[in-house]
């Protein structure tokens, strides 16, 4: 539910739902990195 946090991200959710799909369990790990990099706006 990050969709509903993250409104300024509508660019990335866009382009993330299809690799979502795919990805799955990738994607997840993808998130813990991102996040502790900052990727949170």
């Amino acid at each position: 539910m990050s969709k509903i946090n993250k409104p300024p991200l509508t660019k990335l959710q866009c382009l993330l739902e299809p690799y979502v799909r795919s990805k799955g369990r990738k994607f997840e790990r993808a998130r813990g990195r991102r996040n502790s990099r900052g990727f949170r706006v």
